[in-house]
């Protein structure tokens, strides 16, 4: 997304606007400065996309909902724990992992008893 100032947020406007005391702003530049396929080229290299890139990947390794979700949205990481690295949040338990538990759950038929 690119914000009206320029900026670029690669993951999503939920970030647009915020801040973090340990990255500042989500942003990987200014558009107006940098053209868009330099700044994506580069944007791994920006300490919180980094962060962001550690957390899908630490999701791959730990979570069986992975393909499910894909390791989820940053912005909510960020939100619910103030870091983009984390793996399990609240919305991923109560969005993603509970309702493909009754998916499963109705996928298996009733229990016999």
């Amino acid at each position: 997304m690119v914000m009206w100032i320029g900026a670029l947020v690669p993951t999503g406007p939920e970030l647009a606007g915020s801040t973090s005391p340990r990255h500042g702003a989500p942003s990987i530049g200014d558009i107006t400065e940098s053209g868009l396929a330099e700044l994506m080229e580069r944007a791994a290299e920006v300490p919180w996309v980094a962060e962001a890139l550690d957390g899908f990947t630490n999701c791959r390794a730990t979570c069986d909902h992975f393909a499910f979700c894909l390791g989820g949205n940053p912005a909510n990481k960020f939100f619910e724990t103030g870091r983009f690295d984390t793996t399990e949040t609240t919305h991923c338990r109560t969005s993603k992992k509970l309702l493909m538990k009754g998916v499963f759950q109705h996928v298996a038929g009733p229990r016999k008893r």
